[in-house]
């Protein structure tokens, strides 16, 4: 059973991997057929096997840099709680609308990647959208909705007590 489940694994990536180089070198020979240029078949098929080389490294890459992200998320000691002096905190209010910015666009950037993949992991809209924000730590608009009304009911409380 644990071989199937690393074959599964494997199988998945060379998959990705073959779709991919295939769908990419396909789509060049036709652009270069369409402006008269003739490839050998031979080339075209050497072309496609160091593609798809590269394709398997990169998804197993990709894979094993996400399991390496999940091992230290569950293995590291909580972090201590620093406080932060008055300009370093003037700082992160100045940085904070550029450093969210750039957390969306790649949100958007990662969201249209997974719509897109080829890597037979069928996901709805919810699904891409939650994973992708879940993985550059970006808060739903409820959640953050959700934070706000609380810390400004908390603030309350204590004013009134």
């Amino acid at each position: 059973s644990i071989l199937a489940l690393y074959l599964m694994a494997l199988f998945k990536i060379l998959n990705s991997a073959f779709l991919s180089s295939g769908m990419a070198v396909t789509g060049w020979v036709i652009i270069m057929e369409n402006h008269g240029i003739k490839l050998p078949q031979e080339f075209q098929t050497t072309l496609l096997v160091i593609v798809m080389l590269f394709c398997f490294w990169w998804h197993s890459l990709m894979v094993s840099t996400k399991k390496l992200k999940d091992w230290r998320k569950l293995s590291e000691f909580p972090q201590r709680i620093q406080i932060k002096g008055r300009l370093c905190r003037t700082l992160e209010i100045l940085i904070a609308p550029v450093a969210l910015l750039n957390k969306m666009v790649c949100a958007g950037s990662q969201a249209l990647g997974k719509a897109f993949n080829l890597k037979a992991e069928p996901m709805t809209g919810g699904q891409i959208i939650e994973t992708t924000m879940e993985e550059l730590d970006l808060q739903s608009v409820e959640i953050a909705h959700a934070k706000l009304k609380t810390s400004r009911q908390s603030q309350g409380d204590v004013r009134a007590a």
